[in-house]
């Protein structure tokens, strides 16, 4: 799991609070300013304690252990483990939609001209270019 980056720890009343921001670039003033910031949690006994806030607007962090270390939380623990039964049911069924998307855009990709361009322009690389084109359209949330 990749860390949460761009947190900062601030410490209130003897009690360290960690926000997440986002930093902006003024062009007159010539200087960086915080855009955005929002509340993660706090740190008890060294270890992150998310918000209420937080976990509501990310539920995939519940039930996992952070250490807040160089602006970042890092994952003690991996997300919660799923059953096969579970992974190969979704995978079952998702499988000929993911083959036949890809079956598609390659006849686009042919119909269009492109494929014909890709291979003229990239002789060696093109299938990997159109597999990653494929890949962007398959999963466009990545």
């Amino acid at each position: 799991m990749d860390p949460i980056r761009n947190i900062i720890k601030v410490r209130v009343n003897n009690q360290d609070y960690l926000y997440q921001y986002e930093n902006a670039w003024d062009k007159e003033k010539q200087r960086s300013y915080s855009k955005h910031r929002t509340t993660v949690g706090k740190l008890v006994n060294g270890k992150v304690q998310l918000g209420r806030k937080f976990l509501a607007n990310h539920p995939q962090y519940k039930d996992i252990e952070f250490k807040f270390e160089d602006h970042k939380l890092i994952a003690l623990s991996d997300m919660p483990a799923v059953n096969d039964a579970g992974v190969n049911a979704v995978l079952s069924k998702t499988f000929p939609l993911n083959a036949g998307a890809s079956y598609v855009l390659k006849e686009i990709a042919q119909q269009d001209g492109l494929l014909g361009d890709l291979k003229t322009v990239f002789p060696h690389h093109w299938k990997d270019l159109l597999a990653l084109a494929m890949f962007f359209v398959i999963y466009p949330e990545r």
